[in-house]
């Protein structure tokens, strides 16, 4: 009796002292979860905070790379556009040089066709008053010898001397007339040779007209 009270006095402090024992380890186990839990809380937001601290950090990063990158691009368009300006201005003051060479060389040759047009006016003017004095003095020479035939036809009543200067008149008359017919010559010569050379300075000009 004794022993069967002792012993469920025993078991009876072995059941509390399991009971003791399983919620001593509920309690720890409890609080060992939420230390576990409250530390993993904490090392998940210390992982939120970098993470979001290196994902700004990125953003920044590339934010001044992409503003550098901007600016370097924006200047490599400005030289780009400066360089396009100037060609296009030295193309543009290249054309306008050609033009005012043509228009200087279309000058020239208009001065030169001009007085050339002037000479050769002037030269026909001469050459047709030179032809008219020509068939005056032919016309003179064609009267001095109709007048010598009549002359001749009374030669019987010439002395020696009256003879003579009847043939010096004559000769005199017949080189006059031939001096003017040299002087045509070299007239027709002179005009030819300016309406040569103006036709050369016109097809000179509409070359450099069409180029």
């Amino acid at each position: 009796m004794h022993i069967f009270t002792t012993f469920k006095f025993n078991f009876s402090t072995l059941l509390i002292g399991m009971f003791l024992a399983a919620v001593v380890g509920y309690l720890v186990g409890y609080f060992l979860r939420k230390l576990i839990s409250q530390y993993q809380i904490k090392e998940a937001e210390a992982r939120k905070k970098k993470i979001i601290e290196e994902a700004e950090q990125e953003v920044r990063n590339r934010f001044k790379a992409a503003a550098v990158e901007g600016k370097e691009q924006a200047l490599a368009e400005k030289v780009k556009i400066e360089k396009e300006f100037q060609k296009k201005w030295d193309e543009l003051r290249g054309k306008e040089q050609k033009i005012y060479q043509k228009e200087d060389d279309l000058r020239l040759s208009n001065e030169r066709l001009r007085s050339l047009e002037k000479e050769s006016a002037d030269k026909i003017k001469e050459a047709i008053k030179i032809r008219q004095s020509g068939l005056d003095e032919k016309e003179r020479y064609n009267e001095l010898v109709q007048q010598e035939m009549t002359k001749l036809e009374s030669v019987g009543s010439f002395t020696a001397e009256q003879a003579i200067e009847e043939i010096k008149t004559k000769v005199t008359d017949l080189a006059r007339l031939d001096a003017a017919k040299e002087v045509k010559k070299i007239e027709e010569h002179a005009k030819n040779h300016a309406e040569e050379e103006a036709r050369k300075i016109i097809t000179m000009a509409v070359q450099r007209l069409a180029s």
